[in-house]
């Protein structure tokens, strides 16, 4: 009974340390983003403590990317937002409001499944996002065709 314990045990207990995905929502104490999709709210689905967002300076000025699995709680069907945001002229630091949009330099898509990404509209402020600071904090608001992205909050870890 022991040895039959052991054999059904611990791969069990190796599969729970290796499997590391995990819903990664902010308001939870976490790092992680969050944000209502259509009315229904979505959280992240990562890995706890991996760095998501890029950022780097030219002299056209400051770039910041990242892409980001979410998963709606009700149902389990799942989204991926990317953002590719540009601060033209100074860099991008605390109180920084960027314009997202198909006529802006900055950028946001969102695409459901497998399906096509779709470009959306709106605004993404930084709460946090000093020089040296290993974590980025925005809260955003994006539309688009048959989406609606309200609420939205992330809590990242920088490379």
């Amino acid at each position: 009974m022991r040895r039959m314990l052991k054999r059904f045990l611990i791969p069990l207990l190796l599969f729970g340390t290796v499997s590391c995905d995990s819903y990664m929502d902010p308001f939870e104490g976490s790092d992680g983003l969050r944000a209502n999709i259509n009315g229904a709210k979505c959280i992240m689905d990562g890995v706890r403590g991996r760095k998501y967002v890029d950022s780097y300076t030219t002299e056209a000025g400051q770039f910041v990317s990242c892409e980001i699995d979410l998963v709606r709680r009700e149902d389990g069907h799942t989204f991926k937002i990317a953002f590719n945001l540009v601060s033209e002229g100074a860099p991008v630091s605390t109180g920084t409001r960027l314009s997202v949009g198909p006529s802006e330099a900055s950028h946001a898509t969102i695409s459901s499944g497998s399906g096509k990404a779709v470009e959306l509209s709106g605004w993404v402020y930084f709460n946090q996002f000093e020089e040296g600071n290993a974590v980025a904090e925005a809260e955003f608001e994006l539309d688009g065709p048959s989406y609606k992205i309200r609420h939205g909050f992330f809590r990242l870890k920088r490379r």
